[in-house]
């Protein structure tokens, strides 16, 4: 019922900006970073596919985690997309795990699958998510054994399993890029989303 500073729920110990990051996918998107380390995506016009901002992944099996420490406002009759995404350099196919924001409605948690940067997407698994308009969530996929498991959390400690299926249930190749994804389809630069972004990491990992 009430809108908690980020120093509630992030320690200094959990904050990891996003670094080594490079827009594979850019339109209108912008990054920069807040006073207080945090970076910042910005976009508008960016219709209904992601720009996605990202890098290389060097281990088979891998965490991506992500927080988004704010909702954007969304204008009326407008939409807003953050995600963390996955994606296969070869096919150019992408998974990502996004909330999508409807200018008044709820906002609802998906994985969604995309032939290309530029392709419609279709979702795999959706369902509705309820939280503060200024708290933050946080983003898992899990890559292990051959599956991408999907994560959620509102504390970046405790996990709730969202949906799993095949690293090729979809790509025509295991992922080897991970990044940050963000659409608004706003079409003024007076408009743009704000995204905040205090952590973004890929970790190897072993173990399910």
């Amino acid at each position: 019922g009430s809108n908690d500073d980020i120093s509630y729920y992030l320690s200094p110990a959990t904050i990891t900006p996003p670094s080594g990051l490079s827009w594979a996918h850019q339109v209108n998107g912008t990054v920069g970073s807040n006073a207080n380390g945090a970076a910042v995506l910005s976009t508008y016009g960016s219709g209904a596919n992601l720009e996605v901002y990202g890098a290389s992944i060097a281990a088979e099996d891998f965490d991506s985690i992500g927080c988004f420490a704010m909702c954007p406002s969304v204008l009326s009759g407008k939409e807003t997309v953050f995600a963390i995404a996955l994606w296969d350099s070869v096919s150019g196919k992408m998974v990502s795990f996004q909330v999508n924001l409807i200018y008044n409605s709820v906002p609802v948690l998906q994985v969604a699958h995309w032939p290309s940067f530029t392709g419609a997407g279709s979702n795999a698994a959706s369902a509705n998510v309820y939280f503060g308009a200024a708290a933050p969530i946080w983003l898992r996929i899990n890559c292990s054994r051959g599956q991408y498991t999907f994560y959620v959390s509102v504390d970046g400690q405790s996990w709730d399993q969202f949906y799993q299926e095949s690293t090729t249930a979809y790509m025509t190749n295991p992922a080897d890029h991970a990044g940050i994804g963000v659409f608004n389809t706003a079409t003024s630069s007076s408009n743009a989303a704000h995204l905040v972004v205090p952590h973004f990491v890929v970790n190897s990992y072993v173990g399910s």
